[in-house]
C-alpha cells in the first residue's frame, strides 16, 4: 500500500488530517476535504457538503465550485447566487460566468456593466469579452479601444480580432501588425488573416 495509507479506516493521512481540521471550523480544509471527496463517486453527497459549508465560511473557490455543482444540476437560481458572489469577492471565471448567464437571458445591459467593472479593474479577459458584447451589439468604435487595451496585455483573442477589425477598415499596417503577433502566440486564424493582408499589401 502507498505511503498515505492509514489503518484507521484506511483513510489517507491528508484527508484525515483534512477532516479533523475542517470539523473545526477550517474553510480551507472543508475546501480541500471537497475536493478530496469529489474524486469518490461514493462520497460526492458528503463532497457537496463540506464544499457548501466552506462556500458559507466565505471560501471564494469553493463559492465558484458550487456555484458549477448546482450549475451542472440544473438548479440555475442557486448556481447564479453563487458565481455572484465568487465573482464579487473577485473569483476571475466567475467574473466571466456571470455576464455569460445574463447574456443568454437577453440581459445585455447588466452584463455590460460587470464586464465594464471587470474591464476597469484591469483584467484583460473581461476587456476582451466587454469588447465582444460590444461589437456584437454593433458598438464597434466603443468596442475597439477595449480589444486593444486586452491586446496591449497580451489577450491573443484579443489580437486577432483587433487586428481583423483593423483590416475591414482599411488599416493594412496595422492589422498586420496585430495579426502578426497573435499568429506569433500560435493563433491559426491569425496566421490565415496575416497571409490574407500581405497579399494585399503586395507582399507575396
Amino acid at each position: 500500500m502507498g505511503s498515505e495509507e492509514q489503518a484507521q479506516g484506511g483513510r489517507p493521512q491528508d484527508e484525515q488530517a483534512l477532516r479533523e481540521a475542517a470539523d473545526a471550523g477550517d474553510a480551507e480544509a472543508m475546501h480541500g476535504l471537497a475536493r478530496r471527496l469529489m474524486e469518490r463517486r461514493e462520497t460526492y453527497v458528503e463532497a457537496e457538503v463540506w464544499c457548501r459549508l466552506a462556500a458559507d465560511h466565505g471560501h471564494v473557490e469553493a463559492m465558484h465550485g458550487l456555484a458549477q455543482i448546482l450549475h451542472a444540476r440544473g438548479e440555475l437560481p442557486g448556481a447564479e447566487e453563487w458565481f455572484r458572489r465568487a465573482a464579487d469577492a473577485g473569483h476571475e471565471e466567475a467574473l466571466h460566468r456571470v455576464p455569460l448567464l445574463l447574456q443568454e437571458r437577453g440581459e445585455r445591459a447588466e452584463a455590460e456593466g460587470w464586464l465594464r467593472r471587470a474591464a476597469e479593474d484591469g483584467r484583460p479577459r473581461a476587456m476582451y469579452n466587454l469588447g465582444v458584447l460590444l461589437r456584437d451589439g454593433g458598438r464597434d468604435d466603443e468596442a475597439e479601444p477595449w480589444f486593444r487595451r486586452a491586446a496591449d496585455a497580451g489577450h491573443v483573442d484579443a489580437m486577432f480580432n483587433l487586428g481583423a477589425g483593423l483590416f475591414e477598415r482599411g488599416d493594412l499596417a496595422a492589422a498586420e501588425t496585430w495579426l502578426g503577433r497573435a499568429a506569433d502566440h500560435g493563433d491559426a486564424d491569425a496566421a490565415a488573416g496575416l497571409a490574407v493582408v500581405r497579399r494585399a499589401r503586395g507582399e507575396g
